[in-house]
């Protein structure tokens, strides 16, 4: 590096183009390691043996892990989805309404404590 700005504004590559994703990760791994210890101590509490509460932990963790990242994943796609559909929705009464969407905008401003 060059300098401290250089070093500062440089894009992080550890996770690339799945960096955006990186709460359902988070998400996904904290309920996979919580429910995870609940399985285990249930499966202690049971008296099964170490190498199937071992087997069973691990199949929760990952299993818990990947539907709670997927879940979340999808609910943020969907999010976007409808945050576009709305936003086209919103073009396209200014192209077709205008006068409706100013008086939209007046309303909006008026109720936020501005004047008219």
């Amino acid at each position: 590096m060059e300098n401290k700005e250089e070093f500062i504004h440089q894009k992080s590559s550890f996770l690339g183009k799945h960096q955006n994703y990186l709460s359902e990760f988070v998400y996904g791994g904290i309920d996979g390691s919580i429910t995870t210890f609940a399985v285990v101590a249930g499966a202690v509490g049971a008296g099964l043996d170490n190498a199937v509460i071992i087997i069973l932990g691990f199949a929760n963790l990952f299993a818990d892990g990947f539907s709670m990242s997927i879940g979340a994943y999808m609910s943020a796609k969907s999010e976007k989805q409808n945050f576009e559909k709305q936003k086209a929705i919103e073009y396209w009464e200014v192209e077709n309404m205008p006068e409706t969407e100013e008086q939209e905008i007046r309303d909006i401003y008026i109720e936020k404590g501005f004047e008219e």
